[in-house]
This record gives structure tokens, C-alpha cells and sequence, in this order.
């Protein structure tokens, strides 16, 4: 009779034991950071895609730039499209007809917002040209006058142009010459390594220019005849 209920008492503690840590179970799994939840907001997270670029909404902001930085019919400039990142929206490519011209410009647009680029030349078919590697985010200038001539390499990714590398030197008697001037990337160089160096940072068989002839070009990039437009035909098209 004694071992009875000295079981029964075991069975129970036991069974009273088994009920307070499962009670202890389950206010654990109530008080805990939901897993399920936590798992689909990191995935929320990590899925969130780049925003999605809207022509038409870039073409708008690309007239209210022009509008705003003063750009007229009056000022006798050439824009070309040309697509140098990786989107569907172009950059325009504004040119003068004269060195002094201001208007030498790059304008991209990401996010409805531009961004403008002055770069150094003039009338791009004598003394300047502009190379890029197309919807691949990079594209290098080279142009000069009066003896100084440069190349500057820059990369363009969600709106943000930056300069990657920049090298100039100095033509004595219209001519590149061993003994002239060479800098690159700040540094002293002789001819030859500048040339290493430049197409080294920058592939000019992969790349484009938008004319039937570049200036002094000899890197075996591939015209492309441009496509120019004056500032009434480019806000026509820009309206479309």
C-alpha cells in the first residue's frame, strides 16, 4: 500500500513537472522574435530592386534641365544621344562649334535627376572626341589645342560620373615627341608608358565615337555617324 502511493506521487511529480516546461515552451515561442517574419523582411530587403528608370520621366527632366541651365536655340549647339550606361534612358552630348564654346557638356540622367559633365575641346570633328564603351559605364575624352593635349578616363554608374584617370602632354611643333612633356595619374612618364597606361585603363576597340572621323584618331575605335540635333529638334524629340 505504501509503494502504491509513494508511485502515484512520482507519477505525479512527474506529470506536474512535464506540464511547467512545456508551459515554459510555449511562453518562450510567444516571447521570441518571430522567425517567419524576420525571414521575409530580409528577403523584402534583399530583393529590393534598383528603381526602375522611366523614359518619359527622364525625358522630362532633361527639358527642365536644359530650360534652367539657359540652353537656347540661339547658342548654335549640336546634341547627339549616345548610350554610355546601362539603361535604356541616352546621354546627350552637347557640342559648339568653337573651342571658347561653354556648352561642351555631358548630361546624364538616373532617377529623374541630371548630372552635366563640362569637357575639354571644342568642335569635336577638329579637336576633340569623346570614345565610350556603350551600356558598359565607361568613356574617355581626348582632345587639346595649342600643343596640350589630354586624355581623361571616367566611369558613369546610377548617375555619378567620376574621374578614374587623367594624363596630358605637350606636341612640340604639332607633333607627340619622346622628349616632350608626359604626365599620367599625376606621375612623370616617358612617351611610351603613357600610351601603355592609357590603353591599358581604357579598351579603345571596344569602344565608339560618334562621328565619321574622330580627331587624330588612330586607337581602332568605330565611328558611328552622328545623329545631330539642334535645340528645337531635341526638345521635339525629348516631348515625344
Amino acid at each position: 500500500m505504501y509503494n502504491f502511493k509513494r508511485n502515484n506521487l512520482k507519477i505525479l511529480f512527474l506529470a506536474m513537472l512535464l506540464a511547467i516546461m512545456c508551459s515554459l515552451l510555449c511562453l518562450t515561442g510567444c516571447f521570441s522574435p518571430n522567425q517567419s517574419s524576420t525571414t521575409v523582411e530580409k528577403n523584402e530587403k534583399e530583393t529590393k530592386s534598383e528603381p526602375v528608370q522611366n523614359l518619359d520621366e527622364a525625358k522630362a527632366a532633361y527639358i527642365k534641365y536644359l530650360k534652367e541651365h539657359n540652353y537656347s536655340e540661339g547658342q548654335d549647339a549640336r546634341y547627339n544621344l549616345i548610350y554610355i550606361d546601362d539603361n535604356d534612358i541616352p546621354e546627350i552630348y552637347v557640342t559648339g562649334p568653337s573651342l571658347a564654346d561653354p556648352n561642351l557638356t555631358l548630361l546624364t540622367c538616373y532617377n529623374n535627376t541630371v548630372t552635366g559633365l563640362n569637357v575639354y575641346g571644342g568642335n569635336l570633328a577638329n579637336y576633340s572626341t569623346i570614345y565610350y564603351q556603350e551600356r558598359k559605364g565607361k568613356f574617355c575624352t581626348h582632345g587639346g589645342r595649342s600643343g596640350y593635349n589630354a586624355h581623361n578616363i571616367y566611369t558613369l554608374e546610377k548617375g555619378n560620373i567620376n574621374l578614374e584617370h587623367e594624363g596630358d602632354y605637350l606636341e612640340i611643333n604639332g607633333k607627340a615627341v619622346k622628349d616632350s612633356y608626359w604626365k599620367y595619374d599625376g606621375e612623370n612618364v616617358s612617351m611610351s608608358e603613357y600610351h601603355q597606361k592609357v590603353e591599358s585603363d581604357f579598351d579603345f576597340t571596344q569602344s565608339k565615337y560618334p562621328y565619321s572621323k574622330a580627331w587624330n584618331d588612330s586607337t581602332g575605335a568605330a565611328g558611328e555617324k552622328a545623329v545631330y540635333y539642334t535645340f528645337s529638334e531635341l526638345i521635339d524629340y525629348l516631348s515625344k
